[in-house]
């Protein structure tokens, strides 16, 4: 049984064995309704074998988390209608759990309904609620005539999740809810036929899964439990008295066929879970982790020992979405950040990356000419289709270096100058037309276009490996007593041997290559070529073979390599006889690479010696830095002083018509086509390399020697508030799509590393953002391939129906692609800039209102009556505050409120806006800006009736102020609106008090 195989689940096939587990993440609206984004998040996940969504409500007063979805009105059952859709559409099955929390909730939360359980014993604890923090409540006990109407819930709240179009319901028994708590004789102590014995204890549970099944069908119905977990005070610590429990629930539920029986617990190879699983009959999933994370290797051996069916899985399906392919592929995993399991927004919830390498090395291990064909999306197309496009992103957007690449290959793809090699018979006829580039990145990122997957020998591209070698083996000294390491001047074939030694002048030349290899010897079992090979493959991150045609043509035709190696014997720089040798020389020689291989290749010369793909240690340092000192002042022969100085990247040619280009710590080329020049370089090839070098900012003059991601952070804007504070409707808004603006922060230099991890981060983003803001303020140098690629970006994400917004105080980008943070953008016009970051996630802020929200989310005028801060009141009661009150207006500019000054009254936004700051020794920090339907100053009641910040009006604004004067009075004359007022103004105040305190420390670090 394997993880990976199919698995037949009531009414449903599987075609895997992973279920995400259920797990709450309180990202639906107040009024419980699953919006887009959680869909979003369930159709990543899609390729599991089966989704349990987190816990639903069937009724109000079974809810139990603060913004937790539930089942009971039109608008939830309409939401969770796009969840099932959207997870549909991506080929996934998706069951809803349905959960009532029982005692594990307060009136706060619930919506003010009665806390009930089995008997009435409170949790010894506190529950976060609307309000903050609450003591749980003692709750009230179920009569036993009242049960019938929670089996009822429980049915038609299972009828409502099969009418929004999911698959089934998983009945939530478990984690200390009210079905558990029926079980658990810590939570039950009834006396009725719910309570007392073990059966009487299971009672309860079991007539609630006959009911739904009864509604549904068995097949469309699986049920949750977790014995001896000892949670939220439903303990199970006798364990003969547990076992008893669930003997006689499972029994009952055995009779009903349902699809399936899901056990959460510790140890499932243990005698209560094989007992229970044994007793159950039917299809049977383990979930072992809880306290721990269950990793692939636990959820592969609960399989191969038999112990399930299916393994259910959490936090690794929260961070990892395409979690199947991963663990089936073995690929590493990303961590799951706990601090945004219930914050919130997209973060931490559809904002987790996927790999989007095929696979760790690039494809499956394998010597065969073409790779297995992997589909992606959108598929890869036959192989003869040109430009191959390897990375597909969100919305069909494409990465603005892949656009560039393919519009290089293109251009550069009409020169038709130069031939393929005649000298080797085994190649002299190989397709002029084939061409191919191949970029990779030092953390192993590939950008390629063309006929990068096609077979040709390596030809003198193997020399600077086994140089390398030769000097891993015996060091620099012994090796420059045999191999020179000076330019030549001359060509490839030429007999460059120092006068009186004989020694090549150095190891790219023919002779100096012949010689390296004599450095090479058997070691381990392994033979001379052996190592070459295995050292070659190591670089190119997949095992390599050679091409025993063009070996043989070699073998047969090079009588001046014969030459050569003869000479060198001569001089002794050769210590064995030349034939074995050279027949080792011309297998190395014949080795067969793609251009994506020996990108690879120069990647890992980039990157230090370390495959970036691989993770692998091919070479030390002092081994790289030589042989790319040697592959720059010698690599390209009798060409080598013009590629220095033009194209500025070591390198070395191959007359089968590949080239390789190294930027240290910043990028390996690879580039793929036969017809070369005369000095045996590709024509393509050269070409290419100088105009990436020119456009890119490769030479070596301009670039850094360590290429590091440009990437300081990235997050949505719900974490990054603008300090604007919303009215109730806007917030909402905000809530449900703050997550479609991405604020990417960056620093350091954008030259080619920085550019590429920008645009790399922008391009891979979510199909759902929609606004994309650039915080350039931590940049310190932008060469013209940042302003380059930017442009390219802003065109792309134009193209996909997306905006691009800069914040950029310090004018890092000089070329005029910024332009000011006035009104919209377009693709022609200059890109929004902005000085701070609040500023620029105000303008998304609005962005998104208008798009998404309704006019009452920006009113321009809210009447005092109609202030949020008064909505809890009686409309008399509002309006006779409103008659106490004085109207006030300002201009813009003047001073309202001064830091010290004495409580002064609330003060209503009727309309226009506020901003409210605090000195700083470079000036005024703005804290928040408030508009029409907000209020301020009542928070000088908190800080000794002293005024903590200055209040300035922006623009003309009209008030509404209830002086302290006129509060004073109202507490005499009216003591129950007084009480009523504070009531309101505190539970308002309440509700801003942490966006409050969010916003002052963003703006701190703004």
């Amino acid at each position: 049984m394997s993880l990976f195989t199919p698995l037949s689940v009531g009414a449903l096939d599987l075609p895997n064995r992973l279920v995400m587990a259920p797990l709450t993440r309180c990202r639906a609206g107040k009024d419980g309704v699953p919006g887009p984004m959680v869909a979003e998040h369930y159709a990543q996940r899609a390729s599991l074998g089966l989704i349990v969504t987190e816990g639903t409500y069937p009724s109000f007063a079974g809810q139990g988390f603060q913004y937790q979805p539930g089942l009971v009105t039109e608008e939830q059952i309409a939401g969770w209608r796009g969840v099932a859709e959207a997870v549909h559409a991506q080929g996934g099955r998706i069951f809803a759990q349905v959960m009532h929390a029982g005692r594990v909730t307060h009136e706060a939360t619930n919506g003010g309904h009665e806390v009930v359980a089995p008997s009435a014993i409170a949790i010894d604890g506190e529950t976060r609620t609307y309000e903050g923090k609450r003591p749980f409540p003692v709750p009230r006990a179920l009569e036993t005539d009242e049960l019938p109407g929670i089996i009822e819930e429980f049915v038609q709240a299972s009828k409502n999740a099969m009418a929004a179009g999911l698959d089934g319901v998983e009945l939530h028994s478990a984690n200390g809810y009210l079905l558990h708590e029926f079980l658990a004789p810590s939570s039950n102590q009834r006396t009725d036929a719910y309570g007392g014995s073990p059966e009487n204890r299971a009672r309860f549970v079991a007539e609630v899964a006959a009911a739904v099944a009864a509604e549904l069908g068995a097949d469309r119905v699986g049920i949750r439990i977790s014995p001896e977990h000892n949670v939220q005070g439903a303990l199970e610590t006798d364990p003969e008295e547990t076992r008893a429990t669930y003997a006689a629930l499972v029994d009952q539920l055995a009779g009903l066929k349902l699809a399936y029986l899901s056990i959460l617990h510790q140890d499932p190879a243990g005698a209560l879970v094989q007992g229970l699983r044994a007793r159950f009959g039917g299809v049977v999933l383990l979930n072992s982790g809880f306290s721990v994370i269950t990793s692939r290797e636990e959820a592969m051996a609960i399989l191969d020992s038999g112990l399930a069916d299916g393994v259910a899985v959490g936090r690794p399906a929260i961070a990892n979405p395409d979690l199947a392919r991963r663990w089936q592929e073995d690929l590493p995993l990303n961590t799951p950040d706990s601090k945004t399991f219930y914050t919130g927004g997209a973060s931490g919830y559809t904002d987790y990356p996927r790999p989007r390498q095929l696979t760790p090395g690039g494809w499956p291990r394998s010597s065969s000419a073409e790779p297995p064909a992997v589909v992606l999306s959108p598929p890869i197309r036959p192989e003869r289709v040109r430009p191959r496009r390897t990375h597909a992103y969100a919305d069909g957007m494409e990465s603005p270096i892949q656009s560039y690449l393919e519009s290089l290959h293109a251009e550069i793809a009409q020169l038709r100058d130069g031939r393929p090699d005649t000298n080797i018979p085994g190649i002299s006829n190989a397709d002029p037309d084939k061409f191919g580039i191949c970029v990779s990145t030092v953390d192993g990122y590939v950008y390629e276009v063309g006929d990068t997957r096609d077979e040709f020998t390596i030809q003198s591209i193997s020399k600077p490996l086994t140089y390398a070698l030769a000097l891993a083996d015996l060091g620099t000294e012994a090796v420059d007593e045999k191999i020179d390491v000076e330019p030549s001047g001359d060509a490839f074939n030429e007999l460059s041997l120092a006068e009186g030694s004989g020694r090549p002048a150095n190891a790219m030349i023919n002779a100096g290559a012949i010689a390296a290899a004599s450095l090479i010897k058997g070691s381990g079992g392994s033979s001379r070529f052996k190592r070459i090979l295995k050292t070659y493959s190591d670089f190119a991150g997949r095992e390599l073979d050679y091409s025993q045609r063009v070996y043989e043509s070699e073998r047969r035709s090079g009588h001046r390599n014969y030459a050569i190696a003869y000479l060198l014997r001569q001089f002794n720089i050769i210590e064995q006889d030349p034939v074995p040798l050279l027949e080792d020389y011309f297998r190395q020689c014949s080795v067969l690479v793609t251009c994506r291989d020996l990108a690879m290749v120069a990647a890992t010369l980039a990157n230090s010696g370390t495959n970036p793909q691989t993770g692998k240690q091919v070479l030390e340092l002092d081994v790289v830095d030589r042989v790319l000192s040697v592959m720059a002042t010698c690599g390209m022969y009798d060409d080598a002083g013009a590629w220095l100085s033009s194209v500025g990247m070591p390198a070395k040619s191959g007359v089968g018509g590949g080239i390789i280009a190294v930027l240290p710590g910043q990028v390996g080329v690879g580039i793929y086509s036969p017809p070369l020049d005369e000095h045996g370089t590709s024509v393509r090839g050269g070409a290419a390399s100088l105009r990436l070098s020119q456009d890119l900012g490769l030479h070596f003059v301009h670039a850094g020697r360590t290429g590091r991601s440009a990437i300081r952070a990235s997050y949505d804007i719900t974490a990054a508030p603008s300090g604007i504070r919303r009215n109730d409707e806007a917030a909402e808004v905000l809530r449900g799509h703050g997550h479609r603006a991405r604020v990417v922060e960056l620093n350091g230099d954008l030259l080619f590393a920085g550019t590429e991890s920008m645009v790399r981060e922008v391009s891979g983003l979510d199909n759902h953002v929609e606004l994309v803001i650039l915080d350039l303020r931590r940049v310190d140098d932008a060469a013209q391939v940042a302003v380059d690629m930017l442009g390219r970006l802003r065109r792309a994400l134009s193209d996909a129906g997306r905006e691009l917004l800069l914040i950029d105080g310090e004018a890092t980008l000089p070329y005029g692609l910024a332009g000011n943070g006035e009104g919209g953008s377009s693709a022609a016009g200059p890109v929004p800039c902005f000085d701070t970051r609040s500023a620029a996630v105000e303008w998304a802020e609005n962005r998104l209102i208008s798009r998404y929200g309704s006019e009452l989310c920006l009113p321009e005028e809210v009447p005092v009556t109609a202030s949020p801060a008064l909505a809890p009141l009686d409309p008399a009661d509002a309006k006779a505050l409103a008659e106490r009150m004085e109207p006030r207006e300002y201009d813009d500019g003047e001073v309202i409120r001064r830091v010290g000054q004495r409580f002064g009254g609330v003060h209503f936004i009727v309309s226009g806006k506020v901003g409210s700051s605090v000195a700083e020794p470079a000036g005024q920090l703005k804290l928040s800006t408030l508009s029409a339907g907000m209020t301020f100053g009542e928070l000088a009641l908190a800080s000794e009736d002293r005024q903590e910040t200055t209040v300035r009006a922006e623009g003309p604004v009209r008030l509404m102020v209830l002086p302290a004067e006129a509060i004073a009075a109202l507490e005499n004359e009216d003591p129950r609106l007084a009480v009523e007022l504070w009531k309101a103004l505190t539970r308002d105040a309440y509700t801003r008090v942490d966006q409050y305190l969010r916003e002052t420390a963003v703006r701190l670090n703004d």
